[in-house]
């Protein structure tokens, strides 16, 4: 029998109970990391992790940092992979899957894997058990998705200049002079191009849930910066994320926050109560 061993970092994903209720079989140990600063569980979610007994563990990171948490991670791993001393199944005996939206993981995780074991990165419960729909499995996605369009918007758009009957009516004078009055004097064709390129310029350059992880990181290691207020966040977005993101994304990403756990809303105010 190969034991799962399910390590989340709880700073940026936080299972449900419903996640926690899908853990029945008992190869299944479940790992909770999490931070100095988070010191509460939501009810339902710690009534579902008393079902699990001593399947279940908790360890608490006691400095904050960026890194902090994921070397408490690899520790835990390494004290796992120790036990495969006496393991008779050798490598077979355990496979490792860390839920979180870190990438830094990897580099880890590979090395583990290059020594023969089972290891992988997910970002929920659900994934790690093999529950989650297909569209959750990659972060990726949505960013493709929203760059692809105005590329192919370009593309059926491109054959139009080339249509001939424009070029068959030769311009008079008096048309050149009234064309050459009717437009500003900046309109050379440069500034032409690049009026009709600005929309494309303000296209997304990161996938959206990778420019929430970044906020999540940004307030989780920045607690004094942390907008108070809903109109100031969105202010902070637009301003730390500018050239990233695309137009009228800055409420999607706070409602992304909102529905993650990181705020909570009364009235106008913030709170975190993951770092409470």
């Amino acid at each position: 029998m190969t034991i799962t061993h399910i390590l989340v970092d709880f700073e940026n994903t936080q299972p449900s109970a419903d996640d926690v209720a899908l853990l029945r079989g008992p190869d299944q140990r479940l790992w909770i990391f999490r931070g100095p600063s988070q010191k509460k569980y939501d009810v339902e979610f710690a009534e579902a992790l008393l079902t699990l007994g001593d399947r279940v563990h908790f360890i608490k990171c006691e400095k904050s940092g960026r890194n902090a948490l994921d070397m408490h991670i690899a520790f835990q791993m390494g004290r796992l992979l120790g036990d495969l001393t006496q393991a008779p199944d050798g490598p077979q005996a355990f496979a490792f899957v860390v839920v979180s939206r870190d990438t830094d993981y990897e580099p880890l995780l590979q090395y583990v894997r290059a020594q023969g074991y089972a290891a992988r990165r997910v970002i929920s419960v659900r994934e790690a058990l093999g529950t989650a729909p297909a569209q959750a499995t990659s972060v990726a996605k949505p960013g493709r998705s929203r760059t692809a369009a105005p590329t192919t918007a370009a593309k059926t758009r491109a054959p139009a200049p080339k249509t001939k009957p424009t070029r068959k009516a030769p311009a008079t004078k008096k048309t050149k002079a009234a064309a050459k009055s009717a437009s500003p004097k900046s309109a050379s064709p440069q500034s032409a191009a690049k009026s009709v390129a600005a929309p494309a310029a303000r296209a997304a350059t990161e996938p959206f849930d990778e420019l929430v992880d970044k906020t999540i990181d940004r307030l989780r290691d920045h607690p004094r910066n942390r907008p108070t207020r809903r109109d100031r966040m969105e202010s902070w977005l637009a301003s730390h994320l500018r050239s990233k993101l695309a137009s009228g994304e800055v409420p999607a990403i706070v409602a992304a926050l909102e529905k993650r756990g990181v705020v909570t809303f009364t009235g106008n105010k913030i709170e975190y109560p993951l770092w409470a």
